[in-house]
C-alpha cells in the first residue's frame, strides 16, 4: 500500500466563448482548472494498480451569452465565468 498526494492545474479549450488563459492573466478571470489531492496505490500485478483518492477541484469555464434585450440583429455577447468547487472521491486502475 502506497499513500501518495497530487496537485493539478489546467486550461479549458472550448470553441464557444472563444476565451483563453494568458500567463499575464493567471489571477484574473479565465478558464482554469485547479485541484489537489491525498490517496492510496494497492498493485494488483506487476502490470496494474488500483488507486483511491480523494481531493478537492475547482473550475472556472467561461459562457458566452447575449446580453442585449433588444430585437436589434446582431446581438452582443459577453463571457461570463462560472465557478464550481468540489469533493471528489475516485477510484482506479491503472495498467
Amino acid at each position: 500500500l502506497s499513500p501518495f498526494v497530487y496537485a493539478q492545474a489546467g486550461t479549458v479549450f472550448d470553441n464557444q466563448s472563444g476565451d483563453n488563459i494568458a500567463l499575464n492573466k493567471i489571477f484574473h478571470p479565465g478558464p482554469k482548472i485547479l485541484g489537489f489531492g491525498i490517496g492510496v496505490d494497492y498493485p494488483l500485478s506487476s502490470w496494474g494498480d488500483i488507486s483511491a483518492d480523494i481531493g478537492y477541484r475547482y473550475l472556472q469555464l467561461p459562457t458566452k451569452v447575449p446580453c442585449d434585450c433588444s430585437d436589434e440583429v446582431p446581438q452582443r455577447t459577453a463571457i461570463y465565468y462560472n465557478e464550481s468547487h468540489g469533493v471528489l472521491l475516485r477510484l482506479g486502475v491503472t495498467f
